[in-house]
């Protein structure tokens, strides 16, 4: 609702699609529901655009749900970091302090995050090891 009030439409209809989209994402990873997400967030996301910094949260979106549909792993956050980085630079620029410090905390703790998943790995420690087993418990979700 913030970024509809803010009169971000394209940032507001991502942050929804973004938001079914993830709960979506739990359930399955399905080649055609990441398409209808796609389709949609380009169709709803690109029909209200004013100016050229609102393709940054469509970037993001799209970057997201193709992470959350197709990668693994650590390859998973560094897209979803980038996507972030999109969202805090958009927030900043629409003048949403609020959206700019939330998006930018999770830009600082995931960059972190991934900073040190990398370092497990050259370690030799997998930091996905979980993850892994769930997906191979449920190869039907793909």
């Amino acid at each position: 609702m913030h970024f509809f009030l803010m009169g971000a439409w394209p940032a507001g209809m991502s942050a929804e699609l973004n938001t079914i989209r993830t709960l979506v994402s739990m359930h399955t990873r399905k080649l055609w529901v990441m398409t209808v997400f796609i389709i949609l967030t380009l169709v709803l996301g690109l029909a209200k655009l004013q100016h050229a910094m609102e393709l940054l949260p469509i970037i993001g979106t799209l970057a997201s749900t193709w992470a959350l549909f197709r990668c693994q792993g650590l390859t998973v956050r560094c897209v979803m970091w980038c996507a972030t980085a999109c969202w805090v630079i958009h927030n900043f620029w629409l003048g949403s302090i609020g959206g700019t410090m939330i998006e930018g905390s999770f830009l600082v703790m995931n960059g972190l995050n991934i900073i040190r998943f990398r370092r497990m790995q050259k370690r030799g420690i997998d930091p996905f090891k979980i993850e892994k087993s769930v997906q191979e418990e449920n190869p039907s979700a793909r």
